[in-house]
């Protein structure tokens, strides 16, 4: 993430009266599903009311009691009390055009979020005040729209703003102090090609230095001129277990036959990125463009932009992130967020209304959302809570049935 991990296509109808307010997952428990008669299972997903009819593009949470989640208009919304309450948060840039699409809780007070146009608003104060940093990006043109874009989502921001969109994509934060920002920039005079971008705060978020990254990969596929170096985009990073952080994404490259996709890494914050791997010319093949790593080893993600296929596979490596196969996932809807309460226990969120979920490693199964709105964004606090965001200000909780 997502990922990163939202579209423009705003609603200004509020999410359904709240059917139950959030109840936690006992600690430790794995999924527990049960059989339904759609072949599904009872997820123990309730909606909550969210006081907003704006899109709600991503959720984090501080405690199993705090949690926020941004969205479209600048709007923040928190809630204390494990989600019985949502309240609006006055920040500089509610009611505003800028839409929030990205949010990292750590600590017991920090959230970071990553807004358009290229926007970072910080809180150490649980969100009683924010600073606002806009970051510029050399290259940087208006939003790119190519072969790669699907024309549904070319119209609006669903999800993740994946392979058609430019600028700050997706943010892991592994300390109060210490984050960081990933995405794509267009090259200069080079329409339609993307390149990689990272930038880190070690201060809490008053500075921001980009850092230096590979910038191209050897051409992967029939491409023309043949053993050509392209550049990629970065749409998701993921930071942890350890100190370490990866960072990827993946794009078509439209004209030229192949693919350009690449994970790097970072022994930690701030020491150079690196190929997950050694670089050869052998083609990797597709990969997703939001993804979550639980383990060294282990990475989940899904595809949310696809000239080709519908998104609704679920993607697993079991390298760290280098290579990447197509799992079962349990609904054929595209599918815009995932993320892992822990090593193999993850949640899936799609379109009208899509949740799956897997654990033990197991194909991903449906699960009873109890709303029919896109979702956009999901996370999970050790394994004691799940909540998911989406259209038109909609919020369901998960609790264990």
């Amino acid at each position: 993430m997502t990922r990163h991990s939202g579209r423009l296509a705003l609603s200004v109808l509020l999410a359904a009266t709240a059917l139950l307010g959030m109840v936690s997952l006992a600690s430790g428990a794995g999924l527990t599903p049960r059989a339904t008669s759609a072949g599904g299972s009872a997820g123990g997903w309730a909606v909550q009311t969210s006081g907003t009819g704006q899109a709600l593009f991503a959720v984090a949470c501080l405690s199993a009691q705090r949690c926020m989640a941004v969205g479209a208009g600048g709007t923040i919304v928190a809630t204390t009390n494990g989600g019985k309450t949502w309240r609006s948060q006055s920040n500089p840039l509610a009611g505003t055009s800028t839409v929030l699409y990205r949010i990292a809780c750590v600590a017991n007070s920090t959230c970071y979020v990553i807004g358009r146009p290229n926007i970072i608003l910080v809180t150490h104060n649980s969100g009683a005040s924010w600073s606002v940093h806009r970051i510029t990006l050399a290259g940087l043109g208006p939003e790119l729209i190519d072969a790669t874009c699907v024309g549904a989502q070319v119209a609006s921001l669903r999800g993740r703003p994946a392979l058609c969109r430019l600028g700050l994509l997706d943010l892991a934060c592994p300390s109060a102090s210490m984050c960081l920002v990933a995405g794509t920039r267009h090259v200069p005079a080079r329409i339609g090609v993307l390149a990689p971008v990272v930038f880190l705060t070690a201060d809490g978020g008053t500075t921001w230095t980009r850092q230096h990254i590979p910038t191209t990969i050897p051409c992967q596929g029939d491409c023309t001129p043949s053993n050509a170096r392209v550049p990629y985009p970065l749409e998701w990073i993921d930071c942890g277990p350890g100190a370490q952080c990866r960072a990827g994404g993946a794009t078509f490259l439209g004209s030229h036959p192949g693919w350009a996709t690449l994970v790097i890494r970072t022994a930690s914050p701030g020491a150079p990125w690196t190929s997950l791997k050694p670089i050869t010319n052998a083609g990797f093949g597709p990969a997703p463009d939001s993804a979550v790593c639980p383990t060294a080893l282990r990475c989940y993600g899904v595809w949310t932009t696809s000239p080709f296929q519908s998104g609704n596979e679920i993607w697993l490596s079991t390298d760290g992130g280098w290579i990447w196969q197509g799992m079962s996932s349990g609904s054929t809807r595209l599918r815009n967020a995932i993320t892992c309460a822990a090593a193999t226990t993850c949640y899936s969120v799609g379109n009208r209304g899509t949740i799956t979920a897997s654990s033990n490693g197991l194909p991903f199964l449906a699960q009873i959302s109890h709303t029919s709105q896109d979702l956009y964004g999901v996370t999970c606090v050790a394994l004691r809570m799940c909540v998911a965001v989406g259209n038109a200000g909609t919020i369901v909780a998960r609790k264990n049935a």
